[in-house]
């Protein structure tokens, strides 16, 4: 039987195949300019996986333990896939766009503070567990729970620090004195 892919899958897959040759090969013939199209070439591969979890909104997530010969995910559907999709578009534009956000500090945190927010989001929503051809119901107390304590929390901390930077710098810098003056006072307070 001949494996169908969709569009986005076939794309995504000769993004990163293309790409990826493309780099070994330029890295090994010292060409610079070249290896790192291929590297970028490589990220718009990612960014068209995640496209592909929020046009189907589905997503397949690797297990902890997966490994090559016992690969196991977790299925998520709807808004969770959808939020993983908003993770790998995120993470492949953040690297991709490297060159131009790295002089913007503002909008790489931004952007990374949506990629954390969309990775604990993602993690928060209900999954299946597939192994080779079966899916029953996942049991992840524990991921939802660090998902929705933890990680959307600083996602939203990372994001709010983003746009305060870019869009009140002052601010940011007064707000960053005043944390500081208060660590310090904190730590001698408990040395003596």
């Amino acid at each position: 039987m001949a494996v169908r892919f969709t569009f986005l899958e076939a794309a995504y897959t000769i993004l990163v195949v293309v790409g990826g040759l493309t780099a070994l090969i330029a890295d090994r013939l010292g060409w610079d300019v070249l290896k790192n199209a291929g590297v970028i070439v490589v990220f718009l591969g990612v960014i068209v996986f995640g496209l592909d979890m929020v046009v189907h909104r589905r997503a397949e997530i690797g297990t902890r333990y997966s490994s090559s010969v016992n690969p196991s995910f977790h299925v998520f559907r709807g808004f969770g896939a959808v939020a993983w999709g908003i993770v790998f578009v995120l993470a492949g534009s953040l690297f991709a766009g490297y060159a131009y956000l790295g002089q913007h500090t503002g909008v790489l945190v931004i952007m990374a503070g949506i990629l954390v927010t969309g990775w604990g989001l993602g993690s928060a929503t209900r999954a299946t567990y597939r192994y080779r051809g079966t899916e029953k119901p996942a049991r992840r107390l524990a991921d939802r729970l660090a998902a929705i304590l933890l990680i959307v929390p600083l996602g939203l901390a990372i994001l709010g620090w983003g746009l305060l930077r870019t869009f009140a710098p002052s601010v940011a810098d007064a707000s960053a004195a005043a944390l500081k003056g208060a660590a310090v006072r904190c730590i001698e307070f408990l040395l003596n």
